[in-house]
Parts: structure tokens; sequence; C-alpha cells
């Protein structure tokens, strides 16, 4: 499982670093890429840090998931 985590988070860190190499103009399939690649790596952040019973920082970890959810949301339903 661990194994798992850490893929996902890694899948999170190229995610973020496309989308920098970039400078943050994605077309609309990269940025539903790179947006499914960040919540895959909060998701397992969160698990991580609910097994070491770190509270606040899974809790902020949600938040994110969150907010990157909410603005691939947003950017699907905006006209382009």
């Amino acid at each position: 499982m661990l194994g798992a985590l850490w893929a996902a988070m890694l899948l999170m860190v190229i995610a973020w670093g496309y989308m920098q190499i970039k400078g943050g103009f994605l077309v609309r399939r990269e940025y539903f890429l790179c947006s499914f690649g960040l919540m895959a790596g909060q998701v397992a952040a969160t698990i991580e840090c609910l097994e070491k019973e770190a509270w606040g920082t899974g809790i902020l970890q949600l938040y994110f998931f969150v907010a990157t959810g909410i603005g691939a949301l947003v950017r699907y339903r905006a006209k382009a």
C-alpha cells in the first residue's frame, strides 16, 4: 500500500512540474490530466497523514483536494 501512496504522490509532483513548465497555460485536456494527477497525490498524502495521525496536515490536504476539484469543474464548465 505504501508504494501505491508514493506513486500517487509522485504523479502529483509530475503534474505540478508539468504545469509549472507550461507556465500554467494548459489546454483543456492537459488541465484535466494535471488536475487528476494533483488530486490523486492529494488523496495519497491525506491517507498517509491520517495513518501518521497528522490531523492538521490531513485536513489541509483535503482542502487542497476540494479546491483542485472546484478548479477542474470551473474549467470544465468554461466555454472554449
